[in-house]
């Protein structure tokens, strides 16, 4: 009931708002009539403004669609945001829209598609513990490296083009040399690799849709509205279910599964009704109202608002709604529960990958080492790591047992607001630069000529965070849903530009300095920050979206509170007219 509950908030604000507008354009504006003699004026009342603004602007906030376990006040923000900014609301639409769910063939991959499906995975607080047998691992430092001790890297190449190792690591003393403990994703994620291509795809796909590493796909429970019962132990997070991941169910592969989830017929109602109304709006211009004002007509602000609508009508015709992220099975959750936690109401299960399609990352898989966790009589209480992939140890193979020291716990269990934002901050930032950084075989190299090893190589044992699983092939429609979505946003930038040449070759006629700017600054910022806004849809907490919401109202109300105010007072002008 959240996505509801948003809709009549974000209309209860929206009516507040506008008010606010009217009585502000009241007070700066003195009635007058057109003098066309074609129309019929009569001086504009309030209501008249009111009707306006809910039938041009307001309903186009019931048309944007909700994300899969978005929180009541994270959809009421964007919502709101979408007010102010429609572009917010063509960002999210296309990304809706290119996913397009409602198409796969069972109602599992149309979950998965959705981005309404989480798995349970290792986060970068996984600690081993006695009698756990870690496999799949790699175990990257060679001997014949530590004794030449030449030149080296961070990551190789594979494992830059895998992902991102977690920023935790735990320190392993064998022969007095320290060895990292990172725990890292398996999944291969299928991302461009040019800088255009890059490019297309940031502005294209926001941060939840986006092709990323699975690490920057962890959300924490507390963040989204999961359907059922999920309690974790410590060390183990969520993680959405990328695209071409197979999901079956748990029984037969046979088996129907049925996940809540309904058509938004209301948004596609909503959508239609905008659009039209704001056609007619538009079609109404013509005439006297673009010969007074040129292209500050009030007449012409609603172009926006017309593009978002129908772009969300796009992506509610082909995408289903879901108020919940549901729970997938998988082996980590087996072992999140053999820790204490407690998981009920999955719908579904990781499906692993043949005998003769299975590959190394498939396979759940980093490397082919395998460690036995054993206690150690260290008093601190250590543990004791031990290779079993290989023979056991001898004078001449010293390199299986570790003694590993866990680090020791933050006493600082309650963060301060302040240090919450520099994180979030520094993740957003090292997101970006990871978007639009070099290949990684051009990196890499760079690396190896640039960054010299002063001390012997640190040799690194990595963690799957996930398991086995299937890699579904991409299917037929993907290539002509990316190619209208480039062209949709191509287009939502482009149009408000050419219909305002057409009608008025961008001249001003008599309309003021003031109304001039502040209807272009509400288009060309609207279609900046509204791009923008799109990428913090991933923070659900209220106390994320109250920051958001701030930034938009301090940074780029202005222009739409201020376009808003000349459209009322334009409006009170020009007179309410109707043809003869």
């Amino acid at each position: 009931m959240a996505i509801h509950r948003s809709d009549f908030l974000t209309l209860a604000v929206a009516l507040g708002m506008l008010a606010w507008g009217t009585d502000a354009a009241a007070s700066v504006s003195e009635d007058s009539s057109g003098n066309n003699s074609k129309l019929i004026c009569s001086p504009t009342k309030w209501y008249n403004i009111l009707i306006f603004f809910v039938t041009n602007y307001a309903i186009h906030a019931a048309t944007v669609r909700s994300l899969p376990g978005e929180s009541g006040h994270a959809s009421t923000a964007y919502k709101v945001c979408c007010l102010l900014v429609p572009y917010a609301g063509v960002r999210r639409g296309l990304n809706v829209f290119l996913r397009a769910s409602s198409l796969s063939d069972n109602a599992l991959h149309c979950a998965t598609r959705a981005n309404a499906l989480c798995m349970v995975v290792r986060s970068k607080e996984w600690r081993p513990l006695p009698g756990d047998i870690v496999q799949g691992c790699d175990f990257t430092v060679k001997e014949a490296e530590a004794a030449e001790s030449k030149t080296r890297t961070d990551s190789s190449p594979e494992d830059l083009e895998k992902g991102v190792t977690i920023e935790s690591t735990t320190t392993v003393e064998n022969q007095g040399r320290n060895v990292s403990w990172d725990v890292k994703a398996p999944y291969e994620y299928n991302g461009p690799s040019t800088w255009y291509a890059k490019m297309g795809d940031f502005m294209l796909r926001s941060y939840r849709f986006r092709s990323m590493p699975l690490e920057d796909q962890v959300v924490s429970r507390e963040d989204i509205e999961v359907h059922g019962v999920c309690r974790l132990p410590l060390g183990y997070s969520l993680c959405f279910i990328p695209p071409h991941m197979d999901v079956i169910p748990r029984g037969s592969p046979t088996d129907k599964v049925l996940i809540s989830s309904q058509f938004s017929a209301m948004q596609v109602l909503w959508s239609i009704a905008q659009t039209c109304v704001g056609s007619y709006t538009l079609y109404q211009a013509r005439g006297s109202q673009l010969e007074r004002y040129g292209y500050a007509a009030f007449g012409l602000t609603v172009i926006p608002y017309i593009i978002a609508s129908m772009i969300n009508l796009f992506a509610s015709l082909v995408t289903r709604q879901y108020d919940y992220v549901f729970l997938v099975h998988s082996e980590i959750m087996d072992e999140a529960v053999a820790r204490g936690g407690c998981v009920d109401g999955v719908v579904g299960t990781i499906c692993p990958p043949s005998d003769h399609e299975e590959t190394l990352g498939e396979s759940g898989k980093l490397g082919t080492a395998a460690f036995e966790i054993k206690s150690s009589d260290d008093p601190e209480g250590g543990l004791i790591c031990q290779r079993i992939d290989i023979p056991p140890p001898s004078p001449t193979n010293l390199e299986t047992i570790f003694t590993i020291t866990l680090p020791k716990p933050s006493t600082d269990t309650s963060p301060s607001s302040v240090k919450r934002w520099v994180v979030i901050w520094k993740r957003f930032t090292k997101h970006i630069n990871n978007v639009f950084n070099k290949p990684p075989s051009k990196q890499h190299k760079k690396t190896r000529k640039t960054r010299k090893d002063t001390t012997a190589p640190e040799p690194t044992i990595r963690v799957p965070s996930h398991g086995p699983y299937r890699r579904l092939p991409p299917r037929l429609v993907e290539p002509i849903f990316y190619l209208v979505s480039i062209l949709l946003l191509l287009a939502s930038v482009a149009a408000p530009y050419i219909i305002i040449d057409v009608l008025t070759g961008w001249q001003i006629r008599q309309a003021t300095d003031i109304q001039s700017t502040f209807t272009t600054h509400w288009l060309f910022l609207g279609q900046i920050f509204g791009l923008s806004i799109a990428e913090f849809e991933r923070h659900t907490k209220p106390s994320a979206w109250i920051v958001v919401v701030f930034f938009a109202l301090i940074f780029y109300s202005w222009a739409a509170i201020g376009g808003g105010v000349v459209v009322a007072q334009e409006m009170i002008e020009f007179g309410t007219c109707s043809s003869l």
